[in-house]
């Protein structure tokens, strides 16, 4: 039986970990909806002897090891985590390193171990990398990362049983070349199929009881914010039945109660919303879930906020970006900064005791002077609208046309930079500069951002500083009041280390 080893890590929230990735899992999910053997080996940071625990996986009939890219970053020390810029060091780390290793030489010294042993046992076995951080690898040199076969850009799950078929026959898929890499069309694929497919949690798969887990509730993103390098303009939701089977499922077999909903924008309609929430609190259970949202239908239909609540949010993830009128607009960002404002802090007022508010900046956009970027850092800093912050600079990523609509949809910025102002863009070293602003000047607004949020309140310094953490700590068996501390409480910080490790351990 053809079989497929997939690898995947999300533990660069130091010793705690993080909530499993789905993205592997719907990959092999739609390998074993057609009969091929998958096993999925998680938190792979975390094996002692990694090589030789896959080598007692690896047989004669491994076609393919599949490695996730997306969470696969090297572990953040303590000092690197408590420190006032951590967030912008996290940002730069995601998109400048290689997976597993802060240093590339040591991450191709392990691909290339790992395929010898590969080939040792399947002479014709392929090593595949996909996941977000695929778009950063392929900037690398192909005779750095010369073990991979092939790289997967999106959604995998719509190609990989063709591609496996191919394989296993010696045949090779269709690829597109980027600078020396071979990478498998998708989007081609994942369009024309327009959903957002069925998925259920397998035995071999090694659920833990009320282990809280990733859900996809659509794919895609309605909206077409100009700096933005996913798929956008269409939004493909999961049939409304199909979804509560799903949630119904985990609960009866897992006991699951605690979710992250897979959405690149959860209320992106009222209709989505009214529909999904409605149907969650019809359920026989309580659920709690955390997803990312946008202001545009929260401001027009309060009503959907209180939907979005009363059906167990705990935490969405608001993409603010900016609060310059202009830079907003012209961004993509259709609400008025100053509904924004008022928004998260009657959210904050009414709901803040139920529910985290998670912000984004975008520190550059084009427009931005050092003026704006200051009055949004006062009016962020100096309110109590928020829970937690995400900032960094504004990046640009090498357009390529052929890749185009082929792999990934490119931001307007890579696009079309003089349409916005880009007077100068280079990727080595990387810098943009455009009339009101620079790369250097951008990256260091982030650090003051993040050094003035944190130094204005010990709230502002707990052990945690991300909402995306919430679902895994309740896995862990905190209970909310506790994850308040968690968060917030700056003298409880190096219990919960120890004690959500051992936990996690």
């Amino acid at each position: 039986m053809k079989r497929v080893i997939f690898l995947s890590d999300n533990t660069s929230f130091s010793k705690m970990g993080g909530q499993r990735y789905i993205g592997p899992y719907a990959v092999a999910f739609a390998l074993e909806s057609q009969g091929i053997e998958t096993v999925v080996v998680d938190y792979i940071s975390l094996k002692e002897n990694l090589l030789d625990y896959l080598r007692n996986l690896i047989t004669k009939d491994t076609v393919a090891i599949g490695i996730s890219s997306t969470f696969m970053t090297p572990t953040f020390t303590r000092s690197e985590w408590h420190d006032f810029n951590s967030l912008t060091i996290q940002l730069e780390r995601y998109s400048s390193s290689p997976l597993l290793y802060r240093q590339m030489s040591r991450f191709s010294d392990w691909l290339n171990a790992l395929r010898d042993i590969l080939i040792s046992k399947s002479a014709n076995g392929k090593i595949i990398v996909g996941g977000a951080k695929t778009q950063f690898l392929l900037n690398f040199s192909s005779s750095d990362l010369k073990a991979i076969d092939y790289f997967i850009w999106g959604a995998a799950d719509t190609v990989i049983v063709d591609v496996i078929n191919q394989l296993s026959q010696n045949t090779e898929p269709k690829f597109l070349e980027v600078n020396g890499h071979k990478v498998i069309d998708t989007l081609n694929f994942y369009l024309a199929k327009k959903s957002c497919p069925p998925f259920k949690w397998k035995d071999n798969w090694a659920v833990q009881k009320h282990e809280a887990l990733p859900i996809e509730i659509s794919r895609g993103c309605i909206f077409n914010c100009k700096f933005c390098h996913y798929d956008k303009k269409e939004s493909f939701r999961k049939d409304l039945n199909t979804l509560r089977t799903e949630i119904l499922d985990n609960y009866e077999r897992f006991g699951v109660t605690n979710y992250h909903f897979c959405d690149d924008c959860f209320n992106d309609g009222r209709q989505k919303v009214e529909d999904v929430c409605r149907m969650i609190m019809e359920l026989p259970f309580k659920i709690e879930w955390i997803s990312y949202g946008r202001f545009d239908v929260a401001v027009k239909f309060p009503h959907t906020v209180e939907l979005m609540i009363k059906s167990g949010a705990k935490g969405i993830h608001w993409g603010v970006e900016s609060l310059n009128a202009k830079v907003a607009l012209n961004a993509g960002k259709g609400t008025p900064p100053d509904k924004v404002k008022k928004f998260l802090l009657d959210f904050k007022k009414n709901y803040g005791d139920q529910c985290y508010s998670h912000g984004s900046f975008i520190m550059g956009l084009p427009g931005e002077t050092a003026e704006s970027q200051i009055e949004t850092i006062d009016w962020v800093v100096d309110n109590p609208s928020l829970d937690f912050i995400t900032v960094g600079p504004l990046k640009i990523f090498p357009y390529k046309n052929s890749f185009d609509g082929q792999a990934m949809d490119f931001s307007d910025y890579s696009r079309t930079p003089e349409k916005f102002g880009f007077s100068k863009i280079t990727f080595d070293p990387p810098n943009w500069e455009h009339s009101t602003m620079n790369r250097t000047q951008a990256i260091e607004f982030a650090e003051i951002f993040n050094r003035r949020w944190r130094e204005s309140s010990a709230k502002r310094r707990g052990a945690i500083n991300t909402l995306w953490n919430y679902p895994h700590i309740r896995s862990l068996g905190y209970n909310h009041n506790e994850i308040d501390e968690l968060y917030f409480n700056i003298e409880r910080s190096n219990f919960f280390y120890k004690d959500s490790a051992k936990r996690f351990s």
